[in-house]
């Protein structure tokens, strides 16, 4: 028998299937679920998945190439960039030599 979901659990269904979106159903119903769009931490996951390849990653995801970018600028800041502690710790130890 074809189940008659509303609108969003017709998608998700279509991503997970019927027998999943009914078990998700029997748990979960009456709770309101925001999924949000991918982070920076997952679009690198999925780009490293997909070789690197930034078209892919973002068709993948459903984001810009653009996002993608982004995404990969920010690990490029956030190596970059000294917190407090780790330019106590490196001043700290040219003092001790």
């Amino acid at each position: 028998m074809k189940v008659k979901f509303t609108n969003d659990m017709q998608l998700v269904s279509e991503i997970i299937g019927e027998e999943q979106t009914m078990k998700l159903i029997a748990h979960l119903g009456g709770v309101s679920v925001y999924i949000p769009r991918p982070d920076h931490a997952v679009i690198r996951l999925y780009l490293e998945r997909m070789g690197g390849d930034v078209k892919k990653t973002a068709q993948k995801l459903g984001v810009s190439e653009r996002t993608v970018y982004r995404a990969i600028q920010a690990v490029r800041e956030e190596k970059a960039q000294l917190t407090i502690f780790d330019a106590i710790a490196a001043n700290n130890d040219k003092n001790w030599r």
